[in-house]
């Protein structure tokens, strides 16, 4: 079970850190407190991914954004930080998260922007495929 855990971790680490992910958030994260408040949520890839519960921008228009489906999703602002236009997120809203840490089997990662997944992908343009369009296997 050890070098099973310690597989995963070291794949999300080489894998996640540094990408942007769609999380559907389903809510407040059990070690969430007032002076360190916390959601979680869920990846498309159904991984657990924790971050905290700040005000996030209303789009990724903000970003000179450069997302790229497979393996190289990346957000660099560019500098425009408007004030007014940011909202908390809630439970059942998607957002954009870049995954900043992996431990275990969770990752954590700070929220960018709110979003659908159709916007997600399409402002991106990523055409969303299903797994045998893709070509993905499942190895055993």
């Amino acid at each position: 079970i050890d070098t099973f855990q310690r597989l995963v971790q070291r794949k999300n680490e080489q894998c996640e850190v540094g990408k942007v992910r769609l999380v559907l958030v389903e809510g407040e994260s059990r070690k969430s407190t007032k002076q360190d408040p916390q959601l979680n949520g869920r990846t498309d890839q159904n991984k657990r991914v924790y971050f905290k519960n700040e005000p996030c921008s209303i789009s990724g228009n903000e970003f000179s954004s450069r997302i790229i489906f497979n393996d190289n999703a990346t957000a660099i602002s560019n500098g425009e930080n408007n004030k007014n236009n940011v909202v908390h997120l809630e439970k059942g809203d998607y957002a954009a998260v870049l995954i900043t840490e992996a431990r275990g089997h969770t990752l954590r990662g700070e929220a960018l922007w709110r979003t659908t997944s159709t916007d997600f992908y399409s402002d991106h343009g990523i055409a969303i495929r299903s797994s045998a369009d893709v070509g993905l296997r499942t190895n055993i």
